[in-house]
């Protein structure tokens, strides 16, 4: 309802990309289309690309999904959400290395 009354509300159009992205299955690519939408009205809005490399990991597109985390971090570099998906990700990869601990 709120979409057909405002159909570019950045904030309802992100809730349902995340909602898709939390059902999953072939629920992904609308979850997909709707964080693309967000991120086409406003670029640096940060949770979309954050929700858009959810998805891409969800579907074992790892590279995009890495991509997207790491503009998520350039926008909001200290959102620990999205530090800690992004290293996820790297371990969903394989790509492992030593901080020091």
């Amino acid at each position: 309802m709120a979409l057909k009354l405002q159909p570019k509300n950045i904030n309802a159009l992100h809730h349902l990309g995340s909602l898709m992205e939390k059902l999953g299955g072939d629920k992904l690519p609308k979850a997909l289309e709707y964080f693309n939408q967000v991120i086409n009205l406003d670029p640096t809005y940060a949770p979309s690309y954050n929700g858009r490399g959810l998805v891409w990991d969800k579907m074992s597109k790892y590279e995009e999904a890495f991509k997207d985390f790491t503009k998520a971090m350039q926008i909001d570099p200290t959102n620990p959400v999205f530090i800690h998906n992004r290293a996820c990700c790297l371990r969903n990869m394989g790509r492992y290395y030593s901080m020091g601990i």
